[in-house]
């Protein structure tokens, strides 16, 4: 363009400057027959009313400069540097009036740009004139370019943002669909793909399993849209069949409504968490647990059986060793006390021996047994307040450390 110009009318320098609406100013772009560093540090706010370069832009019309006093001391010194003393400026309009391409403070900016023009003769009216269909055209042309220039910028971050997108869906274990309103499946993750899409080469068992998926799913999700709470959101279980494995899935289904705005069009986002492992496990405790129960039961009934039959022998009872020998006392008491004393260092305590009263029946409640207390800890207000003694040691680690010092 600007070499056609400079062919046309003589212009001998020219510098294109286009509106940079983010930042509110004119930036120069390219030049002929200048530096094109000289033009890259031209930038002119739309603040400087009386620059003529902001005011072919503003206004929408040629301006000739043969007074550069009103031009700032920056721009006045780069024209300079270019040679560039006297100078129209050409506002870069589309030709089919498409204002409003951008704004400046509420206003509309009719031109995307303005060109500087520069020769070494005087430029009159006439030249400016006959400069005004070939500044349209431009104008035009860039309007189109800066369309296709935004218009592949917008498809380019829609492919990046849809790519991510991708991963980000992809990238849960979970079966992810969305439904229209007609709960019909519009986009699915790829292991939501597994359930619900059959390809060709399919057998015919799994297209069977597929399809019995989507007619579960369907019925699941016109349920659950009766039951949503005020926020729209709701939870089932529901049953699928694996298509490779056969087996049964047990999922939870969470939905959420969807609207997309860009049509107003509702939907539904669903995602399908696998609890098949989880419910087994929950099913298989609930069996152990019943057969602990069942156990401590039966152990419970033995020992009543064994304290009846013991009640009811009058004569005493004796309990003997494997040799049939009677279980020696001291020898047992003698054994403790020296693990204790090896394990606790040779601590005091005290022995005592618990019988029942004197001339008292046989007493159900009460057993004959020795108690042993080492004094390891000291008697505190909790102690003498509540009646109640603290035990620091576990009785299992107790036993353990008993066991332990007869190697």
């Amino acid at each position: 363009m600007l070499e056609g110009l400079s062919r046309a009318f003589g212009y001998g320098r020219a510098i294109v400057a286009l509106y940079d609406p983010a930042g509110g100013v004119l930036r120069g772009t390219v030049g002929l027959n200048v530096p094109e560093a000289l033009v890259e540090a031209i930038e002119i706010p739309l603040g400087e009313a009386e620059s003529p370069m902001v005011i072919a832009l503003r206004e929408g019309v040629p301006v000739r400069v043969d007074d550069s006093r009103k031009l700032s001391e920056d721009v006045l010194g780069l024209l300079l540097e270019m040679e560039i003393s006297s100078f129209v400026v050409v506002p870069l309009r589309s030709r089919s009036e498409q204002f409003g391409l951008a704004t400046w403070q509420g206003r509309d900016v009719p031109a995307v740009g303005v060109v500087i023009l520069s020769k070494d003769e005087t430029i009159s009216d006439a030249d400016i004139e006959r400069l005004m269909p070939f500044a349209t055209q431009a104008g035009t042309a860039l309007v189109r370019a800066s369309d296709v220039e935004r218009l592949q910028d917008s498809s380019d971050q829609h492919a990046v943002e849809k790519e991510w997108l991708y991963w980000m869906v992809n990238g849960f274990a979970d079966p992810v669909v969305l439904t229209d309103a007609d709960n019909d499946i519009i986009l699915q993750n790829v292991r939501a793909q597994t359930l619900f899409k059959a390809n060709a080469d399919d057998s015919e068992g799994k297209r069977r399993a597929i399809w019995m998926n989507n007619f579960l799913f369907t019925a699941a999700l016109s349920t659950s849209k009766l039951e949503q709470n005020a926020a729209g959101r709701s939870a089932h279980d529901l049953t699928l069949v694996d298509p490779i494995e056969g087996t049964e899935l047990l999922l939870e289904m969470r939905m959420l409504p969807a609207t997309n705005y860009f049509n107003g069009a509702r939907g539904t986002v669903a995602v399908l968490t696998n609890i098949t492992d989880l419910r087994h496990a929950t099913e298989q405790v609930t069996q152990n647990v019943h057969r602990l129960q069942t156990a401590e039961e039966e152990i419970r009934l033995e020992r009543d059986r064994l304290n009846l039959i013991m009640r009811s022998v009058p004569n005493p009872i004796i309990l003997m060793d494997i040799a049939g020998a009677v279980g020696a006392l001291a020898g047992v008491l003698g054994d403790f006390l020296r693990r204790m004393n090896r394990t606790l260092h040779d601590p005091p305590y005290n022995f005592m021996l618990h019988s029942a009263p004197l001339h008292e029946a046989a007493l159900d409640h009460f057993h004959w047994h020795l108690e042993i207390i080492p004094k390891l800890t000291r008697v505190a207000g909790f102690e003498w307040g509540s009646g109640f003694f603290i035990n620091p040691v576990p009785p299992e680690d107790a036993a353990t450390a008993l066991r332990e010092a007869a190697s």
